[in-house]
């Protein structure tokens, strides 16, 4: 657990920047990433490829320049030579010519190819060197010209090897290239050099006749070291031979020629000058098998020069190739990733856009759209989720309609009803208020009556009179009665009418209630859905946070599926908060229904009451009747009757003025029974308003 809050807290500065940006923005910022580090690589490669030119570049004209300085070297020689064999004057000029030719090439190459070698400012100390020689060359000995030439050439040997290591030749790596430099640096120049030395040293001895006291001494080990010299060089010739056909091919017959010339020589040193007692060769022979031997010497360095040079020219050219190749290779990498990165972006765009769309339309209360989305990715998913949330959606709204009739219908019915029992329940508070009048006429009556039996004993003909009147008014009070009785059996059937009235519209909204309540199940269900959403979202991030460089891109849609997550749970909250107006307005029409049944059975209650009064007043008023009937017809028996009549008129005062209270009951009971109706009318009314709203919301969604 740790483990992950670790984790998940070292991606929340990444995931909080990334948020922040637009889809194009990530795409950049995951693009420059990727080639960032790609293209510092690529300028690493190419600028180490561009030393490798530069130092090859370098090598070749240190090469270059010590092919002059060779040059210059083989006029020293043959001036040398010259010298020491007394040549004309012309051979001498023609010589020094060649030097100061020499000489003119080199001071060429110095203001060109060769001016970052700084060893080629030791070519001024060889020129003044040579004009020095050339200044004293008629005053020197030959063994002082000798040692003069000797000693420009070892300047300019070691001038070599400056230039060598200036140019980077010394260090090279490559094993033909550093047997090459090592043959056209050190090896050769040295053996030719010895063979010179030979040549002058065999010219001097063949003028005399034979070798000076020190000279054979010399000669010896000067021949073990060219020996030395040419098994070296023949020991890195097979290696270079052997290494490839292109060798094989330039360097085995100058080889061959070389070795010849060179052991061809060195015989004939040793069977002409050093054994016999007496010199069997001329000097011109022996100044000419000393030259060819040196020729061959040179003629096998211009191969190694040539092939040096071949080799460091292929070197700058492969790595120019692989310059233009790498840069080739990163401008396709660059447009391939580009072409993806845009193609992923417009493919995640078209999902986000349809997916928008569709979000919106169904705010906009259209639920007959069906999203489809051209992609195998996790949007899919989001797209099969969205699309049963619409259809889940669809059928609510569905039902929701038909309930919505039924409420309205009910609602109507209800109000229809609740009118009409309002005017019946006015039509019965008049009739009870006439009860009501006439059991207070009737009570004065009763009364009138007593205080007549009081004075019978006085007046009793107008016993009589009063009887014929109290029979007029028993008549009025019976028929009033049996009115009443009439208007009650009429206001019980109105009341079980409205009573049924009631019970259907409870039931109807009680349906609708438990239609709202599966209706808040399947919103909390689109809730669900929602935070599953965006549980799968925050899951990807996470996978792809896991899948390093190569998921970036793919957690910047999962961060956009969870925004999506979010907008559902926000558009889910808001119908939630419709359908619990609407299960508000239930609940308070089904308060209102179960007042008004309640009220309903409080009001078929008192009128049964009420019945059961005017029963007892019919039957009451019958007596009475019968009584006044029996006294008309006894008027004579009065007087024996008369404690008889009080009674029996005091039980009618009793029965009056228990009517009288009775008839007041049912007047008040009329009167809550109207207001209780009222009340139910208004629920009725208050009903139909929130079915008509509950309809007008629903309506704007469309399904079909």
């Amino acid at each position: 657990m740790s483990i992950m809050r670790l984790y998940r807290g070292a991606l929340r500065p990444a995931v909080k920047l990334i948020n922040l940006m637009k889809y194009w923005q990530k795409f950049l910022l995951i693009g420059l990433i990727v080639l960032l580090p790609m293209s510092i690589l690529s300028v690493y490669v190419l600028n180490t490829k561009q030393q490798e030119i530069d130092i090859a570049r370098s090598e070749r004209n240190g090469l270059r320049y010590m092919k002059e300085l060779n040059g210059f070297i083989a006029a020293v020689q043959r001036h040398r030579a010259q010298v020491v064999n007394g040549s004309p004057q012309a051979e001498l000029t023609a010589a020094q010519a060649d030097v100061k030719q020499a000489i003119a090439a080199l001071d060429a190459a110095r203001s060109d190819y060769a001016s970052d070698l700084p060893a080629t400012q030791g070519m001024e100390d060889l020129k003044e060197f040579w004009e020095t020689l050339l200044n004293a060359l008629p005053k020197l000995k030959d063994t002082q010209a000798i040692d003069k030439h000797s000693g420009l050439i070892g300047q300019t040997l070691d001038l070599m090897v400056e230039v060598s290591d200036d140019s980077g030749l010394t260090l090279e790596s490559h094993l033909e290239e550093y047997y090459l430099s090592n043959s056209v640096v050190n090896l050769m120049p040295r053996l030719i050099e010895n063979l010179g030395q030979l040549r002058v040293t065999g010219i001097r001895a063949t003028a005399r006749g034979e070798f000076a006291s020190s000279e054979k001494e010399w000669v010896f080990p000067t021949v073990r070291m060219v020996e030395s010299g040419l098994a070296e060089i023949n020991r890195s010739m097979a290696i270079l031979i052997a290494e490839s056909d292109r060798n094989r091919g330039k360097m085995e017959q100058p080889t061959r020629a070389m070795n010849e010339a060179i052991t061809g020589f060195l015989v004939k040193l040793d069977t002409n000058l050093m054994l016999p007692a007496k010199f069997t060769i001329t000097t011109q022979d022996y100044l000419k098998i000393a030259t060819d031997a040196m020729n061959a010497g040179y003629a096998m360095m211009e191969v190694d020069t040539e092939l040096l040079l071949e080799r460091l020219q292929d070197r700058i050219d492969d790595s120019k190739r692989l310059i233009q190749l790498i840069g080739a290779v990163l401008v396709l990498i660059i447009l391939v990733l580009l072409y993806v990165f845009l193609a992923f972006y417009r493919s995640v765009q078209v999902t986000v856009d349809r997916l928008s769309e569709a979000a919106s339309s169904m705010a906009d209360g259209d639920l007959t759209q069906t999203l489809h989305l051209e992609t195998r990715d996790e949007l899919a998913e989001v797209g099969v989720s969205f699309n049963r949330m619409n259809e889940a959606m669809r059928t609510m709204i569905q039902g929701n309609l038909v309930t919505a009739a039924q409420v309205t219908a009910a609602s109507d019915l209800l109000t229809s009803t609740a009118k009409d029992s309002v005017e019946m329940s006015h039509h019965n508070a008049q009739v009870i208020q006439e009860i009501a009048s006439g059991m207070e006429s009737q009570l004065k009556g009763a009364r009138e009556t007593g205080t007549a039996m009081e004075e019978m004993s006085i007046g009793i003909e107008r016993i009589a009179e009063n009887a014929s009147d109290v029979a007029d008014t028993s008549k009025e009070a019976e028929e009033a009665a049996s009115q009443g009785s009439q208007a009650m059996t009429s206001a019980v059937g109105q009341m079980n009418a409205i009573h049924l009235a009631t019970t259907k519209a409870a039931q109807v909204v009680h349906s609708l209630g438990e239609h709202s309540k599966q209706v808040g199940h399947i919103v909390e269900v689109i809730g669900e859905i929602a935070r599953q959403t965006n549980l799968l979202s925050l899951n990807a991030s996470i996978e792809a946070a896991r899948a390093g460089e190569h998921g970036k891109g793919f957690a910047v849609v999962a961060s956009e599926v969870k925004k999506l997550a979010e907008q559902s749970q926000q558009s889910t909250a808001q119908i939630a908060s419709i359908i619990a107006l609407i299960q508000s307005s239930v609940q308070e029409a089904v308060s209102a229904m179960n007042g008004g049944y309640a009220e309903v059975q409080s009001g078929i209650a008192i009128i049964e009451k009420t019945g059961v009064v005017f029963n007892r007043i019919e039957s009451s008023v019958q007596r009475v009747a019968d009584q006044v009937r029996e006294i008309t017809a006894a008027a004579e028996q009065l007087s024996a009757g008369t404690q008889q009549v009080n009674a029996s008129m005091q039980t009618i005062v009793g029965v009056s003025q228990t009517s009288a209270g009775s008839a007041q009951e049912m007047s008040a009971s009329s009167e809550e029974q109207l207001a209780a109706m009222e009340e139910i009318s208004n629920s009725a009314s208050e009903l139909n308003q929130h079915a008509q709203q509950m309809q007008a919301m629903v309506r704007k969604f469309k399904i079909d």
